[in-house]
């Protein structure tokens, strides 16, 4: 879970801009009896102080383990009296919400034909036996909060291109909701007068529409991704021919390459270019990784050609550059985004 995480904080631009827009990413559901049901959401946290006091977008992992679910929810937390967060209690006032605001929406695409109208999260499941009576009503909200999103199978997750489109659609459409309740929302997750958290959004609101032309989608992702695989391929040719065995990891761990030889273990960072390579883009995790485990090596494979075909953009070639072993020079590192915390 720690994962996705830090996959979106490290890849702020990623998540679709809008004016005064403030994206933040949380997670929860990993200590106690709440841990049945780990998630991470995405919130605007200029109209909300914590992630489940409006509307949001999560990834809840099932507790049987056989799902993963990417949701758009309505709130499921409020403010007590004291003005702390607190969970709401209301889960028939919950569903409502979730429900009026599903029937304003006209669903594009993919969402429309491959999305889930709910969300089961596994309590019926052995492992949910042991959880108390707390815990059950709050995985129970989450499933009633759940307005529209998709559902993937433990063998059938899709690749990140779709992950990232699927999960872009349901951000447009919360920022789409969240500027119709514009002058109902108030800034910093100060709270409403009303008592409902957001099912006057749903009830004022036009009825949003979707072109059929309308999507989603990372500028030029797919052109990345072939430069992406191109580079991965000609670092793994270089280090097979030279007695390695090649573990792409660049799924689960903060760098790409896994080598390994006998005794020997060594950690690859790879970056692919289609021009020069007079820079290179580096995340948070990926930097920290270089300064603290003692065998890195960049390797840079710049100037890959890109050519369209009717299947997509192919890439071929490029010339191979290695840093062995790789000491990261902090006079080379630029700061080309901060995250700057609020709390």
């Amino acid at each position: 879970m720690s994962n996705v995480r830090d996959w979106l904080q490290d890849h702020p631009a990623l998540l679709p801009g809008a004016a005064g827009t403030v994206w933040s990413v949380a997670d929860g559901g990993t200590n106690g009896n709440a841990a049945y049901v780990p998630w991470v959401r995405v919130f605007d946290s200029s109209r909300w102080r914590h992630a489940a006091q409006g509307l949001n977008i999560g990834w809840f992992f099932s507790g049987s383990g056989e799902t993963v679910n990417l949701s758009l929810l309505v709130a499921t937390s409020t403010y007590g009296a004291t003005g702390r967060t607190r969970h709401r209690s209301d889960r028939g006032a919950i569903q409502a919400e979730a429900e009026q605001l599903r029937s304003h929406l006209e669903l594009p695409g993919r969402l429309r034909s491959d999305g889930v109208d709910e969300i089961d999260l596994g309590l019926a499941h052995k492992l949910g036996d042991g959880l108390n009576a707390g815990a059950v009503r709050r995985v129970q909200n989450y499933e009633a909060a759940h307005v529209c999103g998709f559902r993937y199978q433990r063998h059938q997750i899709p690749d990140d291109e779709t992950l990232l489109s699927d999960q872009h659609t349901l951000l447009r459409i919360l920022l789409d909701a969240s500027q119709e309740d514009g002058a109902a929302l108030r800034p910093n997750g100060a709270p409403r007068t009303e008592a409902s958290p957001t099912i006057e959004t749903a009830g004022t609101c036009r009825r949003m529409r979707y072109s059929a032309s309308w999507r989603t989608r990372v500028p030029d992702a797919k052109r990345n991704k072939a430069v992406e695989l191109q580079a991965m391929s000609v670092v793994e040719d270089h280090y097979s021919s030279e007695g390695w065995t090649c573990i792409d990891v660049s799924g689960t761990e903060p760098f790409d390459l896994k080598l390994v030889r006998g005794d020997e273990q060594l950690h690859v960072e790879v970056k692919g270019l289609s021009g020069p390579g007079e820079a290179v883009t580096l995340t948070a995790n990926e930097v920290r990784h270089a300064q603290t485990f003692p065998n890195c090596i960049l390797a840079v494979v710049d100037d890959i050609r890109i050519e369209e075909t009717p299947n997509g953009p192919a890439a071929a070639g490029g010339a191979l550059r290695l840093w062995d072993p790789w000491i990261i020079d902090e006079d080379r590192l630029r700061p080309t985004q901060y995250r700057y915390g609020l709390t």
